[in-house]
């Protein structure tokens, strides 16, 4: 027998032995309940969206900060970050403000954007109804004094 052959062989019959294993194991050592499973994706998919929003918003700032503490800079050029910089805090002050007013509303878990002229509302799957969609465009509508598109998804 050639050593291709043997090789062959002993793999093939470990992969055989590895799936005899793995068919008699008891099916009852680990039970998760569905709805479980559920809440805990729904909970991480707005934490990970107010995570990777509170990553971007630092690695800007950082990135400003160097831009500003590089000696090479133009005094315009770090006008014009100080400005970028003024503009995103008031974009992530006006942000915090919307997420308090809907936490003091009910909507614990949620997650708020502000792109340009759009708004972006995250709120859990569980909340999801028409009426819960106008009842946050409606207290959003009431402290926002510029225009801005306001997008409620349930996810």
């Amino acid at each position: 027998m050639n050593k291709q052959a043997f090789t062959f062989l002993t793999l093939f019959t470990l992969v055989v032995l590895l799936g005899v294993y793995y068919v008699t194991l008891p099916a009852d050592s680990i039970t998760i309940e569905p709805d479980q499973l559920i809440t805990s994706i729904e909970e991480n998919v707005i934490e990970q969206y107010n995570e990777l929003k509170q990553q971007k918003n630092e690695e800007t700032m950082n990135q400003n900060e160097q831009v500003i503490s590089n000696s090479t800079t133009t005094s315009e050029e770090k006008l014009e970050v100080l400005q970028e910089n003024t503009v995103l805090q008031g974009i992530v002050l006006f942000e915090q403000n919307v997420e308090s007013i809907l936490k003091e509303n009910g909507y614990e878990e949620c997650f708020v954007e502000k792109n340009n002229e759009i708004l972006r509302v995250v709120l859990p799957e569980s909340e999801k109804s028409h009426e819960t969609a106008v009842k946050v465009i409606g207290l959003i509508d009431l402290i926002c004094d510029e225009d801005v598109l306001i997008e409620v998804s349930f996810e």
